[in-house]
């Protein structure tokens, strides 16, 4: 099959524990919502616990990258992204086969009040929407979710630089489609110990980080609050460098 005209644009078990519910900023957030996470101790066990997050952007774009069904390559081939588990090793493109140390997953009501949210919306990306096998079957990312590819925003395509870009950035309602889902649905997102690219469904998609600076626009409590879903971090500089630059959602 030829390479579609937008192909350039893209180069592309432990108990559960009780949620906890933090002090300070966070009580005073209307919406709230259950997480569910996995995370690889010292001693290669994974511990499984919930949490209860406020529904805010910069929290749920930490478990809302890939919906549930979506496959990313393992170093024992694809594997639906609700069945991975801490101690599996996913390939990525920087560093080869790298374990996986943490899998979080929100359930998004598409409808609260009678009204869908813009950030419970999902981005289908039909199959072969930027050339052969890319992606290689219908990808759909949650709100949290980014994709490699040259800035649309650039005069020229192909000679602009490569970055990640929110998948709902890239919505052209034909092949690329906003969809609010009519029942609630499970997204995920995947965190290693460097932020890499990995490939789901053909696609250059990211694993998680949360941004330079996060901790700036968060008060002491709700920083402490954030970091302890990550077991893995300790201080906001152990997410470590980004892989590529990124657009913001």
């Amino acid at each position: 099959m030829a390479m579609s005209s937008h192909a350039a644009d893209i180069s592309t078990i432990a108990t559960a524990q009780k949620p906890v519910v933090p002090v300070g900023p966070v009580q005073k957030t209307s919406t709230v919502r259950k997480c569910e996470i996995s995370s690889l101790r010292s001693d290669g066990t994974v511990r499984v616990s919930e949490q209860i997050i406020p529904a805010t952007a910069r929290f749920e774009t930490a478990f809302s990258g890939f919906a549930r069904g979506t496959l990313l390559d393992t170093d024992q081939g694809p594997v639906a992204v609700e069945d991975l588990h801490p101690g599996m090793r996913l390939m990525t493109a920087e560093f080869g086969a790298s374990p996986l140390l943490w899998v979080g997953s929100i359930t998004l009501l598409p409808k609260i009040n009678g009204q869908a949210r813009v950030d419970d919306c999902l981005t289908r990306v039909m199959a072969d929407t930027y050339g052969m096998s890319r992606p290689d079957c219908d990808f759909i990312a949650g709100p949290g979710g980014r994709i490699l590819a040259r800035s649309p925003h650039s005069d020229d395509t192909h000679k602009a630089k490569r970055m990640l870009i929110p998948v709902r950035d890239l919505a052209n309602g034909m092949t690329v489609i906003e969809i609010t889902p009519p029942r609630p649905v499970q997204v995920y997102h995947v965190c290693l110990k460097n932020h890499a690219t990995l490939t789901a469904a053909g696609l250059e998609v990211e694993s998680y980080h949360p941004g330079y600076g996060f901790e700036h626009a968060m008060g002491a409590n709700l920083l402490a609050f954030f970091l302890s879903l990550f077991p893995h971090i300790n201080k906001p500089e152990d997410f470590g460098r980004l892989s590529h630059p990124r657009l913001p959602f």
